[in-house]
C-alpha cells in the first residue's frame, strides 16, 4: 500500500509546485527591467519644435535596398536627452543622404540645438 502511496505523493507535489510557479507573480528579466518608452516624433513635427539643447544619446543608420536595381534607401533614428532629462526620440524615413551626413557627423554624448542641427539637411 506504501508503494503506491509514495508516486502519487510525489505527483501531486510536482504538479502542485509548477501551478503555483505558473500563478506568482513574476520579477521582470534582466531586460525587461530597463525598458523605456521615449516619446517619438515623426520628423515633420520633430523639424517644427522649439529649439532646444540635448545630448545625444545614441544614432542608428540603416540602409536598405530600394526598389530599383542599385538603389539604396536609409532610416535614421536618434534618440535625445534634452537639458531638463527628458528623453526624446526621432526617426526618419525615408532619411536623405543629407540627413545621413549630418547625422553621421554628430557625436554620441555631445551636445547641440535641436532640430537647428538637422534642419539644413532640408528633411
Amino acid at each position: 500500500m506504501t508503494n503506491g502511496l509514495f508516486p502519487t505523493c510525489f505527483l501531486a507535489a510536482a504538479v502542485f509546485a509548477a501551478c503555483d510557479k505558473q500563478s506568482a507573480p513574476q520579477s521582470p528579466g534582466p531586460s525587461e527591467a530597463f525598458v523605456t518608452v521615449l516619446p517619438h516624433y515623426p520628423t515633420s513635427e520633430f523639424l517644427q519644435l522649439p529649439s532646444f539643447r540635448a545630448r545625444v544619446l545614441s544614432k542608428t543608420i540603416l540602409a536598405y535596398p530600394g526598389l530599383e536595381r542599385g538603389t539604396s534607401n536609409f532610416l535614421a533614428s536618434i534618440s535625445l536627452e534634452r537639458e531638463r532629462g527628458d528623453r526624446v526620440a526621432v526617426t526618419f524615413r525615408p532619411a536623405t543622404e543629407e540627413l545621413i551626413k549630418i547625422l553621421s557627423s554628430l557625436k554620441e554624448g555631445q551636445n547641440f540645438t535641436f532640430p537647428d542641427v538637422l534642419r539644413a539637411s532640408g528633411q
